[in-house]
């Protein structure tokens, strides 16, 4: 059902929800197999092409207006890179508009973390705001980042005296030191780029359709699904394996993916109506259906109610990432021999008299390709261990928000990352926590069962004493809460849900609250609480 359809007659207290469904196909012939991968590949290379040209600081302006670099190479026609795959024009027309997705959203996270690190700058409240002014604005973002200011400036200016530029904004501008916020803004934009690596598709075997590139064919109890090929005017037919589906389900864009085992899936949107979550409730209201969780490694999750989920997953992704380590040791040992062989190959160099020598050399290079470095286990068993994670993942939050039926779930910052270190291997094990994956799951459940998701500052919530309001880095020992200032015991994670649940409802302590601020408040109530008792830091030591 489209969208237009759905928002007829749609209330105030709901909104539409997209949903993906995979749909499985059957024993693929080679043949027919060997086509998609072909396209799949050639489309795979185009994104490729767009993301290595353009994914650098000075293409901001051109992300922000791709049709425009679309209608370039239409009217100017392709580079020679992108012509020689022979695409045919939806198909590069789509690879551009799923690389600039990617772009647009790298661009996104450094926007965010340009106007995150505004909190900790001493610019004025006008500077601040012309500031996220230059981020909506695309030219004059650009001629900042390729540093010229005179310009920029200059073209603000003009700006500045349109109807709809902000007055009290425009008054300030004159009294502002340009070259100063210019000069700030061009080097903090830089660094928030520098920290998204380039982004590259390794894996060819995703490719993304428009409606005007398949189409759903229904002969007798089979269903069908035909997409477009390099060929133009042909199309290869898939048969898939489900014989309920009906036109109407293949409604806008479709993903086809290719598998290991010679089938692939196809996924397809679509729209459901769920109800918005309700608004927070007042803090002095009855705190009935709000919860907390913190997100653990021992434990996946830990309510405030005290119930743990996910429980054991630390374990089990420790001996998955440990197997993972195993393998992938044991193939970069193999690496390096080919690397010792080649040199060894390249020190013999064109004498004849080794020209035997040479050759064996080279058979041994290919017998270790083939029986040592081979693809087909190891991508069978990344392919397990993805799945087992998001088994995991989903069951534990699907517990959660069954056994617990929240109205608000409290949650630290979604994209909160820790910089410490703890050796390689605990760090090896937290990088595989997926907490995107956790993060995609509690967001979907939430829609889903109309829980409103609120998000809290993370600072110091693992070190907060609930019981004397203390704070100190000494009072968490791994998955143990042991208080130094008055001995309160309790579980890590239980300890932190408390706290964030209290968070929640926290007037001083917002979302974006500096760190540092955050310990001076907590330091600040811990004295409060010790002078109505009679005590001072001393004594309690």
């Amino acid at each position: 059902m489209s969208i237009k359809s759905l928002k007829k007659g749609l209330g105030k207290d709901k909104e539409i929800h997209s949903v993906t469904r995979k749909e499985l196909s059957i024993l693929l012939t080679e043949r027919k197999f060997k086509a998609i991968q072909r396209t799949v590949s050639k489309t795979v290379e185009a994104q490729n092409f767009f993301l290595k040209t353009y994914s650098g600081i000075r293409s901001i302006q051109i992300i922000s207006f791709p049709r425009a670099l679309r209608d370039s190479y239409v009217n100017n026609g392709l580079p020679v890179e992108l012509a020689e795959l022979e695409l045919q024009d939806r198909q590069w027309k789509i690879a551009l508009e799923r690389a600039f997705d990617t772009l647009s959203s790298i661009k996104a996270i450094a926007d965010e973390n340009v106007r995150d690190s505004l909190v900790h700058t001493r610019f004025s409240e006008n500077e601040k705001h012309l500031i996220r002014y230059l981020l909506k604005m695309p030219e004059l973002l650009q001629l900042v980042l390729d540093g010229k200011p005179v310009v920029a400036e200059a073209l603000l200016k003009r700006q500045s005296k349109q109807d709809k530029f902000n007055e009290t904004l425009r008054e300030a501008i004159s009294e502002m030191n340009l070259e100063r916020i210019f000069s700030w803004l061009r080097r903090r934009y830089r660094e928030a780029y520098a920290k998204n690596k380039k982004p590259r598709i390794k894996k060819r075997r995703t490719y993304h359709l428009d409606p005007n590139m398949y189409s759903f064919i229904q002969n007798g109890k089979r269903c069908y699904i035909a997409i477009a090929s390099l060929e133009p005017r042909k199309r290869i037919l898939i048969p898939l394996t489900s014989r309920s589906l009906t036109k109407a389900d293949f409604v806008g864009n479709i993903k086809v993916v290719l598998r290991s085992d010679g089938k692939v899936e196809v996924h397809r949107g679509i729209n459901a109506v769920v109800m918005i979550p309700p608004p927070l409730p007042e803090a002095n209201d009855k705190k009935i259906g709000i919860i907390a969780v913190d997100k653990g490694f021992t434990d996946l999750l830990h309510g405030s109610s005290g119930q743990k989920y996910g429980v054991g997953y630390g374990s089990k992704m420790a001996c998955w990432s440990d197997s993972m380590q195993r393998t992938n040791s044991g193939r970069g040992r193999m690496r390096s021999r080919i690397t010792e062989l080649k040199k060894r190959i390249k020190s013999l160099g064109n004498n004849p008299n080794s020209s035997s020598k040479v050759r064996a050399l080279n058979r041994k290079i290919s017998r270790i390709q083939k029986n040592n470095l081979g693809s087909q286990k190891v991508d069978k068993k990344r392919e397990f261990i993805k799945k087992e994670v998001q088994k995991e993942i989903g069951t534990a939050v699907n517990t959660l928000f069954k056994m617990e039926e929240p109205k608000v779930l409290g949650v630290e910052k979604l994209d909160f990352e820790g910089g410490a270190f703890y050796g390689k291997r605990i760090n090896r094990l937290l990088k595989t926590w997926h907490k995107g994956r956790l993060q995609d799951a509690l967001v979907k459940s939430a829609k889903t069962n109309c829980v409103r998701l609120e998000q809290v500052n993370p600072a110091y919530t693992s070190q907060l004493c609930r019981a004397c309001a203390a704070v100190d880095a000494r009072n968490r020992k791994g998955d143990q809460f042991d208080c130094v200032h008055c001995g309160h015991k309790a579980d890590a994670n239980f300890a932190a849900s408390l706290n964030i649940f209290d968070r929640i409802f926290d007037p001083e302590i917002g979302l974006y609250t500096p760190h540092k601020l955050v310990k001076e408040i907590l330091i600040q109530r811990y004295r409060l609480r010790l002078a109505n008792q009679g005590l001072n830091e001393q004594e309690v030591r």
